[in-house]
């Protein structure tokens, strides 16, 4: 195992009283990369949500301001008083607007105006934003991003008990409002079961699921080639590659960039990559970093080396900007402890710009 992952902390618990016995590997759960264990976990639990990691309104905020940059709507101007919220909000547009001269550049959108975030408009390009979730689990984050505005998100995870009970709740609660919008669930529901026939198997007939709706579908994060390549413009996961690191068969770490790069050709250019993880830059970023193999054009073992040997610092860097698969890579140690796991002073955000 590589010595990027040999100092990890040890995962959350997730239900031990109804999770069965699993193997450990190094006094790591590995079993919480394995499509076996989940599925004991949903199939043993009652809950409507199960989330872990952080509040979903702190994962929400993180999508929507992203979402922001993707689809070129303005970030919303402060409304606190105080002078140090409002310098701190400052601070955040700014940042904002020097990611909008990144990335804009490169965006589909490339030639629409910018647009106010209170705008009919906005809402529509918030709708129509190409999202991806991998892991979704049975997580309240998707019925949140369908009451923020989003309607053209697919939600994908191993677990068949998993997506069963998402698609069953997709039907019962909230997110079927009005006629309209249950007849644009209906259509995600048939485009799911399209995505998951052999029927579904050209580049076209995916391109259609995409962009029919909410969908939720059994899928490994390892292996989307059901995806055409370029087609999101937001992927993000919640601990889905923390799990995936764990991987006791084979190499975790293979298993671990062979997501990102999955992630890296699903993508479109300029688009991004969240993900939301208990492990600081010295154990995840480099993953990122061999997102594209060398013979691609991706970075060479000496370049590997180099960025290994920087994020091993006291002072590692925040933001890496020379990536060969990413315009830039951006680490940040939020100051709010993993729900599991109160006695961690962080959990950390990586947020990647496809080039």
């Amino acid at each position: 195992m590589s010595s990027v992952f040999e100092s990890v902390p040890q995962p959350p618990s997730v239900g031990a009283a109804t999770a069965p016995a699993v193997p450990r590997r190094g006094g790591v759960g590995a079993a919480l990369a394995t499509a076996d264990w989940w599925e004991h976990f949903y199939t043993s639990r009652q809950d409507t949500y199960w989330d872990w990691y952080l509040p979903n309104e702190i994962v929400l905020q993180v999508l929507q301001r992203e979402a922001r940059l993707q689809i070129r709507v303005q970030e919303p101007l402060a409304s606190a008083t105080d002078s140090e919220t409002c310098a701190q909000h400052e601070e955040d547009r700014e940042e904002h607007q020097r990611l909008q001269q990144l990335h804009a550049p490169q965006s589909p959108a490339h030639g629409q105006r910018w647009v106010a975030a209170d705008s009919p408009e906005a809402a529509a390009r918030l709708a129509a934003l190409s999202t991806l979730q991998l892991g979704c689990g049975n997580s309240e984050v998707s019925a949140l991003m369908w009451e923020a505005g989003w309607r053209s998100a697919h939600n994908v995870d191993f677990s068949p008990a998993c997506i069963e009970r998402m698609q069953q709740l997709q039907k019962e609660h909230h997110w079927i409002t009005d006629a309209a919008t249950a007849q644009a669930a209906g259509a995600a529901a048939a485009a799911a079961a399209a995505c998951a026939s052999a029927a579904a198997s050209s580049a076209d007939a995916i391109a259609a699921c995409v962009s029919s709706g909410f969908v939720f579908s059994v899928a490994d994060v390892r292996d989307l080639s059901r995806y055409p390549s370029d087609t999101f413009g937001l992927i993000f996961d919640k601990g889905t590659l923390d799990c995936v690191c764990l991987e006791s068969e084979g190499d975790p770490r293979a298993a671990a960039v062979q997501t990102l790069r999955e992630v890296w050709r699903c993508l479109r250019p300029g688009g991004a990559s969240v993900c939301f993880s208990l492990y600081p830059p010295a154990a995840r970023a480099l993953l990122w970093a061999e997102a594209l193999p060398e013979e691609q054009g991706g970075e060479s073992a000496a370049d590997l080396q180099q960025l290994a040997e920087a994020l091993a610092a006291d002072n590692p860097p925040t933001v890496m900007r020379t990536l060969a698969p990413w315009s830039e890579l951006r680490m940040q140690a939020l100051q709010r402890p993993p729900l599991e796991m109160p006695n961690q002073k962080h959990t950390y955000l990586y947020i990647a710009y496809k080039r």
